[in-house]
Formats: C-alpha cells, sequence, structure tokens
C-alpha cells in the first residue's frame, strides 16, 4: 500500500481494527510522521509507538506529548515540571547537572531499546 493510500486510511478508516502501531516503521520519513500524527490527533487517538517518532525529527509538539507517557521518564520525578516540552503536574527533582543528565539518559535509552 502506498503512503498516500495509508494516510488517507488514517483520515477516515477504521482505527480500531488498522492498529496504528503498524505505521511505526514508516514514521522514519519526516513527512509521513507528520501526516500521520496530524491525522491521528485530530481523529483524537493516542499511539505512543508512533509519536515516539518526534524523538528522531525534532517534532516539538510531539515530543510535548510523547514526553509525559514515558515511565522511565515520569518515574524519576520528583517536584513539577512546566517546560515548553514537558508538563507534568506530577514533581521534578532537576537540582543538578547530573539529574539532567540522567533524565536525557533516560529519554535517549528508551529511543534506543524500542
Amino acid at each position: 500500500m502506498l503512503s498516500q493510500e495509508v494516510l488517507e486510511y488514517v483520515e477516515s478508516g477504521d482505527l480500531a481494527r488498522a492498529q496504528p502501531a503498524t505505521l511505526a516503521p514508516r514514521c522514519r520519513q519526516r513527512a509521513f510522521f507528520a501526516a500521520a500524527t496530524a491525522a491521528l490527533r485530530a481523529r483524537r487517538c493516542w499511539c505512543p509507538e508512533l509519536w515516539r517518532y518526534a524523538l528522531m525529527h525534532g517534532d516539538k509538539r510531539a515530543l510535548a506529548e510523547f514526553l509525559p507517557s514515558v515511565p522511565a521518564l515520569t518515574s524519576r520525578l520528583t517536584a513539577p515540571v512546566n517546560t515548553s516540552m514537558l508538563r507534568l503536574p506530577i514533581p521534578v527533582n532537576l537540582v543538578s547537572l547530573a539529574n539532567v543528565q540522567a533524565l536525557n539518559h533516560a529519554v535517549l535509552s528508551l529511543w534506543q531499546s524500542s
């Protein structure tokens, strides 16, 4: 199936049957990723397997939507976070550079392990 046909299905097809996570390999292409996440967002469909590609593409909006779903990241937080990339009502402890580096490492480790 061609990418355009896939995107048309994402925009109007039965997503329960389609399983959006199967689109993940196509999300390596920036244009497909942007179009797929926009279509899924419009349909209020969330698929972390797709949104994780925000790390690869540097998509700030998708990354801000994705980061709160990362247990390896959020489980380390101990004070409220409110940044342009991450808004969490849960606590975060970023008082030292070592903690910031550990947080960055957790995000990169998650990306590399998936």
